[in-house]
């Protein structure tokens, strides 16, 4: 459900369709897996004492799987509840943006289980060849003891005798003969008989044991090979495929606020009464850092965006102070990480439209009550 969801923006409606289930199915599998996910991350789970329908929409929602108009129905909602769990919609929102480093989804390529299932077919083929070849020499070593005996057999039966006066005189000699050839020869083949019976197992025996023993090396090492080659696919995939998140990601939220009014990680942005942007430079202590400012004074809110600025220790922390005609007001505190990311924050109830500073400062966590020196960004509306 996360994939189909988080990976292929499919909504609930187009995840129902694509596998076939109710949309009630979808949405309880929705609210159980994140559930779920945040137990396992988190080591432990958030609970809230209403339960509604309302409260069960943040699942969807934060994964991004309404259409549009139940997005802007949902967001409307919450707004208008008069208890809402604010805090279990921020802390699912955060756990949906860690999807890509928590969360790891993958199918290995058709083409390379193609290819193992080929190869081990080849070594299987391969092994029957050679076993029957086998076979095949040790019923010929068996045959050519036997066929030179034979073939006498065969010429003495040919044989003639040119002159028949000599038949009489040769006939004793020759039987004597051939009695004697006929008792060596049968003797030879006894011998054979019992050479074969006691050597000729042995023989395959080791014929068999040497084949197999090559063959299993032949095995061994065409499957360190294909693992070798699995491996280092797999690290070059997963190598790629975090660079061009990092890409993705850095280059999908310096754009999020001109292309997308109303995403689920910052809602109500694009709701602001006469929006004022806010770039904001940064000093020596942010080298590589920068953000910028939307608010507006009729609504009396607005939001904070910082990029690559350096992560401050635990006992520390953003600050980010206004001042108003000259008067400094602490606006908000905030842990940021080292990705781009907003922060709302509420103006005074006083200011009235005249141009203001804005100073990103480093504070203790707890907050100051005065800007400190230590200024990381700073900008001033026109």
């Amino acid at each position: 459900m996360i994939y189909l969801a988080f990976y292929e923006g499919l909504s609930r409606d187009e995840i129902a369709d694509r596998l076939k289930i109710p949309l009630q199915t979808v949405e309880s599998k929705i609210k159980i897996s994140l559930i779920k996910l945040n137990e396992s991350f988190a080591e432990g789970s958030y609970s809230f004492p209403v339960k509604n329908q309302l409260v069960d929409l943040i699942y969807p929602f934060v994964l991004g799987c309404l259409k549009d108009d139940e997005m802007t129905n949902a967001y409307n909602g919450f707004k208008s509840s008069e208890i809402f769990p604010w805090k279990l919609l921020g802390k699912y929102q955060n756990l949906v943006s860690l999807l890509p480093i928590i969360l790891d989804l993958e199918n290995p390529p058709e083409e390379l289980k193609e290819k193992i299932i080929n190869q081990l077919n080849k070594t299987k083929d391969e092994t029957e060849s050679l076993t029957s070849q086998t076979d095949s020499v040790v019923e010929e070593t068996q045959m050519e003891d036997v066929k030179p005996q034979n073939e006498i057999r065969e010429r003495e039966k040919t044989e003639t005798v040119e002159n028949p006066d000599e038949i009489i005189v040769t006939f004793n000699h020759k039987a004597e003969k051939e009695d004697a050839e006929q008792a060596e020869m049968f003797k030879s083949i006894g011998e054979s008989i019992e050479g074969i019976k006691h050597i000729d197992p042995e023989y395959i025996k080791f014929e068999r044991h040497r084949n197999y023993t090559g063959l299993i090396t032949f095995i061994f090492i065409l499957v360190f090979i294909v693992v070798t080659v699995i491996a280092y696919l797999f690290y070059q995939d997963r190598s790629d495929y975090y660079e061009s998140q990092i890409s993705s990601l850095n280059e999908s939220l310096e754009d999020l606020v001109r292309e997308n009014k109303n995403k689920p990680e910052i809602p109500g942005i694009g709701e602001l009464d006469k929006p004022l942007t806010v770039e904001l430079k940064n000093t020596k202590l942010a080298s590589r850092g920068g953000g910028k400012i939307v608010f507006s004074f009729p609504d009396k809110r607005g939001y904070l965006y910082v990029q690559n600025l350096p992560l401050l220790t635990s006992d520390k922390a953003y600050q980010l102070w206004g001042n108003f005609r000259g008067n400094f007001v602490s606006l908000g505190l905030f842990k940021t990480s080292a990705r781009p990311d907003y922060y709302p924050f509420t103006l005074p109830a006083s200011v009235v439209e005249d141009p203001v500073e804005f100073y990103l400062i480093e504070s203790t966590a707890s907050g100051s009550s005065k800007p400190s020196n230590q200024i990381y960004l700073l900008g001033k509306s026109q």
